[in-house]
C-alpha cells in the first residue's frame, strides 16, 4: 500500500511544481489537509493579504494533476474519524459519510466555477473545522482552571486530555494511541495557556495532527509545530516531517502507532528550526536541477498520482 503524504497550508500555497512532480514520481499519493484549505480560503475572505480568489484558484487548478484523483483533501476531527472506523451514531454516520464524498466532488467543482459568486459558493462548506477545535481548547482551559490549575501537573493534563480522546472517539489500536501527538500538543498547548485563552491559529496547528489517526506522514513547513511535537517527545513525531527531511532521511516503516512508531521513535533525528531551513533550501536547489526519482530514500510501493 502506498504512502499518502498530507500538505499543510505552507505547501499547499507553497510547494513547487517540481517538488510535486518528484513525489508522484516516488509513487507517493499526496492530499491537501482540510486546515490547509480552509486557512487560505479564509485569507481570501479577508481581503488585503497576499492571496486572492483569482490566485487560489489559479493554484487549485495546477496543483490538482499532482493530486489523489480519489482523496484531494483529506478532512479532519470526526468526519475522519468516521472515515477510519469510527461510528457516532446513524445520523452523524449518514452525515459524515455525505460529507466525506462531498469532498473530492467540491475540490473539483473549485476548479471549473467560473465567477467570484460561485467559486465562494463552493467554498463555503470547507469553511468548518477551525472553529471547532478552538472551541474545544477554550472548553479544556476553562475547566483546568475549574479544577485549580496550579495543582494540575503536566503528567496529569496529558493523561486527561488523552483520556477524553479514548472516551469520545473509538478507534482500532485506541485514540490514545492513534491521536498521541494530537493529545500531547493540545495538553502542552493548553498548560502554556494557563491564565490566558489560547490562540485561534494554536487550534489551526494542532488539529493537523489529528492526520496521523491514518497511515499517513503529515509534511509541514511549520518549524514551530515540529518542535512543539519534539516538545511531548510523541511517538508520532517521526511522521511529521518537512519537505527536506523527507527526501533526505528514510520513511517511517509502518502506521504513526503501535511497535512501527515506537521502533520509527528510536531513530528519530530532532532537528532544530535553522538546520530544518537550510535543509529546505537545499533540497529546495536540488528539486530545481531535477532529482531522480531514486534520491527519495526507501520509497513505497508504486502508486499512480
Amino acid at each position: 500500500m502506498a504512502r499518502r503524504i498530507i500538505l499543510d497550508s505552507n505547501y499547499f500555497l507553497g510547494m513547487s511544481e517540481g517538488a510535486l512532480r518528484h513525489l508522484c514520481a516516488n509513487g507517493l499519493h499526496v492530499s491537501v489537509s482540510i486546515i490547509a484549505l480552509e486557512e487560505a480560503l479564509a485569507q481570501c475572505h479577508r481581503g488585503g493579504g497576499e492571496w486572492s480568489i483569482d490566485r487560489l484558484r489559479t493554484r487549485i487548478t495546477k496543483l490538482t494533476p499532482f493530486l489523489d484523483a480519489a482523496h484531494p483533501v483529506i478532512p479532519v476531527g470526526d468526519p475522519l474519524f468516521y472515515a477510519l472506523g469510527a461510528s457516532f451514531g446513524g445520523t452523524a454516520d449518514a452525515r459524515y459519510a455525505s460529507y466525506n464524498l462531498g469532498l473530492g466532488l467540491r475540490w473539483c467543482a473549485l476548479t471549473d466555477a467560473a465567477d467570484d459568486m460561485t467559486w465562494r459558493h463552493l467554498a463555503g462548506p470547507f469553511n468548518e473545522s477551525i472553529d471547532r477545535t478552538e472551541a474545544m481548547l477554550s472548553r479544556e482551559v476553562r475547566g483546568l482552571r475549574e479544577l485549580q490549575l496550579e495543582a494540575v501537573s503536566d503528567t496529569q493534563l496529558r493523561g486527561r486530555v488523552l483520556g477524553d480522546l479514548s472516551r469520545s472517539v473509538s478507534l482500532r489500536h485506541g485514540a490514545q494511541e492513534r491521536l498521541h501527538a494530537f493529545g500531547s500538543c493540545l495538553s502542552d498547548k493548553i498548560g502554556r495557556a494557563r491564565g490566558e485563552d489560547p490562540a485561534k491559529n494554536d487550534s489551526e496547528d494542532v488539529q493537523l495532527l489529528q492526520h496521523l489517526a491514518d497511515d499517513v506522514i503529515l509534511l509541514t513547513r511549520d518549524f514551530k509545530l515540529i518542535q512543539s511535537i519534539d516538545r511531548t517527545d510523541s511517538f508520532q513525531a517521526p511522521y511529521v516531517r518537512t519537505l527536506g527531511e523527507l527526501l533526505t532521511s528514510d520513511l517511517p516503516l509502518g502506521p504513526p502507532w503501535g511497535r512501527a512508531a515506537r521502533r520509527a521513535v528510536r531513530g528519530h533525528v530532532r532537528l532544530q528550526r535553522s538546520a530544518l531551513a537550510a535543509l529546505e533550501e537545499e533540497v529546495s536547489v536540488k528539486l530545481r536541477v531535477a532529482l531522480p526519482p531514486s534520491s527519495l530514500r526507501n520509497p513505497p510501493d508504486h502508486a499512480t498520482c
